[in-house]
């Protein structure tokens, strides 16, 4: 029975990076030209003030400045996709681990 829950935990935590990494790889980008000038609300759902105090404004339309745009103008939240794909890895080598405890343990009892 042990090696049968670590076995569909696997194939969970599998399931679960896919997945997120498929929402990151097809997720619809719009134009830069469709992205809000300012940052705000509309842009991005997220605002830290302090940092907004802080930091200068970011000013020119240089390559970084459009494609960080284009990815907040994105219905898919990228931050909570990469926090899915990093839980489900841990997720399957906690699993791995389980199976190659159980596999040890098997052993020795066998040759007890």
């Amino acid at each position: 029975m042990g090696p049968l829950i670590a076995l569909s935990g696997l194939r969970s935590a599998e399931v679960r990076f896919t997945n997120a990494a498929s929402r990151v790889v097809t997720a619809p980008v719009r134009p830069v030209s469709e992205v809000p000038s300012t940052v705000g609300e509309d842009a991005f759902a997220f605002r830290d003030e302090a940092a907004e105090q802080s930091a200068p404004p970011v000013t020119g339309g240089g390559l970084n400045n459009s494609v960080t745009a284009a990815y907040a103008a994105s219905d898919v939240s990228f931050i909570a996709e990469t926090v899915n794909m990093t839980e489900a890895a841990a997720a399957y080598k906690a699993n791995l681990n389980v199976l190659k405890t159980w596999d040890e343990m098997s052993s020795v009892i066998r040759d007890i």
